[in-house]
C-alpha cells in the first residue's frame, strides 16, 4: 500500500506542487520565495496534504488537469518550440486526468473552450484530440471488460445499498443548505479545512486587474465553480468517510491559482491564514482523513480530540493489523464507530518507529522541513536574480 500510494498520488501531488510553483513564479514574475510559500500552502494547508498520503485518485486528476492547463497556457503565451508535441501532450494529460475521475471530463471540455479563444492554440486543436486518444482507448477496453459495454461504467452497477439516489438518479438541484454544508460547516465545510481557499474570492477581482491574466482567472473561477455546483448538486456530495469536500479536489489547484493572486495585495493575511491551513491540515493527516459520515464535526469529534490525546494514527483503513481485523471489527459496520479504532501505522510516519501513535512522532517531519527550508534558502541565494526567473532560461527548460 506504502509503495503504491508513493508511487501515484504522493509522486504526482510533489511534482504538482511544483506546477504551482511554476505558474506563480514563471508566469506571475513573483519573488522566488513568495512563488515557494504559494506552492507549500497549497501543498500543505489544503486537502490536498492528506489525499497525497492516501490512495484516492483525486490527486492524480488534479495533477494531470492541472499539467495540461500549463502546457496549453505556455503554447498560448508561444514559449515553445514544439507547439504541436505540447499540445498533444496536453491533450494525454487531461484524459489521463478523465481515467481518474470521470468529472474531468468537463475540465476537458472547457480546456477546448479555452484553446479555441486564442489564435496561438485554435489551429492545434486536432493534436489535442489525438493526445486524448490513448486514454480513450484504455478507458473503452476498461469498460468493456469490467462492464460489459464500452459506454458503460461502475456507477451503473454500484451497491444499491451503498450509492445515495433519489428517484433513481445521483443528481437534482443544488439547496442551500448543501451548499453552507460545503463551504461553512463543521461537517464537510471548505473552511474548516483549507481555510486558505478563501482568498479566493478576493484573488478573483484582484486577478482580473492584472494585465495578461484576466482569462485565466476567468476560466480557472468558472471551472471551480462549475464543480461545485456539480457536487452540490450530487446526492452523494458529503462523500462518505471524508473530513471535508473530498469529490472537488480535483479543482484544487485552478482554485488556488485564483487565490494566489490575493497574495499580492494582502501577504500578511494570506500568510497566517496559510500557515493556520497548514497546521490544520498536518492535523489531518496525522490522525487520518477517512472519518465515518455519521461525525458530525469530524475536526472537532476526532480530529482535535485525538491530537489533544495523544494519540495519532488511529484510522484502521487502509489495511494495518489485518490479522485482527476479524476480531477487533466483526462487522464491517463497526469500521464506522470511532470509539472502536485502535491505533495503527496507517500513516506510514517515519517517527512511528519510533514513537508509536505519539504526536512527538512528528518530530523527525518538522526536523526534515527546518533542515530542507535553511538549504534551499542558501541555494536560492546563489541565483542570479531572486526576484524573476530569466526568461530564456525558463524557455529552455520548458
Amino acid at each position: 500500500t506504502y509503495f503504491s500510494t508513493v508511487c501515484t498520488t504522493a509522486f504526482l501531488s510533489a511534482i504538482l506542487a511544483v506546477l504551482i510553483f511554476h505558474f506563480f513564479l514563471y508566469f506571475c514574475r513573483m519573488p522566488t520565495l513568495h512563488a515557494l510559500l504559494l506552492s507549500l500552502f497549497f501543498g500543505f494547508g489544503t486537502l490536498a496534504f492528506s489525499y497525497s498520503t492516501t490512495f484516492y485518485t483525486h490527486q492524480l486528476s488534479a495533477f494531470f488537469s492541472f499539467l495540461s492547463f500549463i502546457l496549453i497556457l505556455h503554447v498560448r503565451r508561444d514559449h515553445v518550440k514544439s507547439p504541436k508535441v505540447m499540445i498533444a501532450s496536453a491533450g494525454l494529460s487531461v484524459s489521463l486526468g478523465v481515467l481518474g475521475e470521470p468529472s474531468v471530463i468537463f475540465i476537458l471540455v472547457a480546456l477546448v473552450l479555452y484553446m479555441v479563444t486564442s489564435k496561438r492554440t485554435r489551429g492545434y486543436l486536432l493534436y489535442f484530440l489525438l493526445g486524448g486518444i490513448p486514454a480513450g482507448i484504455i478507458q473503452i477496453v476498461y469498460n468493456s471488460v469490467c462492464f460489459g459495454h464500452p459506454l458503460s461504467y461502475s456507477y451503473q452497477l454500484a451497491n444499491k445499498t451503498i450509492m445515495v439516489v433519489k428517484d433513481g438518479k445521483l443528481f437534482g438541484i443544488p439547496t442551500r443548505h448543501i451548499i453552507y454544508n460545503l463551504l461553512i460547516s463543521p461537517y464537510r465545510g471548505l473552511l474548516f479545512t483549507s481555510p486558505v481557499f478563501f482568498m479566493s474570492l478576493p484573488g478573483f477581482f484582484i486577478g482580473l486587474r492584472q494585465r495578461g491574466f484576466r482569462l485565466e482567472i476567468l476560466f480557472s473561477a468558472a471551472i471551480s465553480l462549475l464543480f461545485f455546483l456539480l457536487l452540490a448538486s450530487y446526492f452523494g456530495w458529503d462523500g462518505g468517510t471524508t473530513v471535508g469536500p473530498r469529490d472537488i479536489i480535483g479543482i484544487f489547484p485552478f482554485l488556488f491559482l485564483v487565490a494566489g493572486f490575493a497574495y499580492r495585495v494582502f501577504p500578511r493575511m494570506f500568510t497566517v491564514i496559510g500557515v493556520v491551513s497548514i497546521v490544520l491540515n498536518l492535523a489531518i493527516t496525522l490522525v487520518g482523513n477517512e472519518i465515518p459520515s455519521s461525525v458530525r464535526n469530524p475536526i472537532g469529534d476526532v480530529i482535535v480530540k485525538s491530537i489533544m490525546s495523544d494519540t495519532v494514527s488511529i484510522n484502521p483503513f487502509p489495511c494495518s493489523h489485518l490479522e485482527n481485523y476479524r476480531s477487533d471489527y466483526p462487522s464491517i459496520y463497526d469500521f464506522a464507530d470511532v470509539e472502536k479504532w485502535k491505533p495503527n501505522f496507517n500513516s506510514f510516519n517515519l517517527g512511528e518507529v519510533f514513537f508509536p501513535n505519539r504526536l512527538v512522532s512528528l518530530l523527525p517531519l518538522i526536523c526534515f522541513w527546518i533542515v530542507w527550508f535553511v538549504i534551499w534558502r542558501r541555494l536560492i541565494k546563489d541565483l542570479p536574480c531572486e526576484s524573476r526567473l530569466d526568461t530564456d532560461a525558463a524557455d529552455n527548460v520548458v
